[in-house]
């Protein structure tokens, strides 16, 4: 996942500044977050659907206000 402040942030936020009606849909690769989960959930089993709600949750704590609120009305998507 991308760290606090990283230059996609701004330019998810341009996205959302110049094009607030749009839709994004964001491609990710949850296996770094399904590794971490799994090492903290020894005993558990981890779905690769938990390690997407995880990337999408960390996505929205570090997104900026205008995607943030894309994120909140539904126009974004994280797969």
């Amino acid at each position: 996942v991308m760290p606090p402040g990283s230059p996609a942030f701004f330019s998810l936020e341009s996205v959302a500044a110049f094009v607030p009606e749009g839709c994004v849909v964001l491609q990710t690769a949850s296996c770094e977050v399904l590794d971490q989960l799994k090492a903290q959930n020894k005993h558990t089993e981890v779905t690769e659907e938990e390690a997407r709600q995880v990337v999408a949750e960390r996505m929205y704590n570090r997104s900026l206000p205008l995607f943030r609120r894309m994120i909140e009305q539904g126009q974004v998507r994280v797969t």
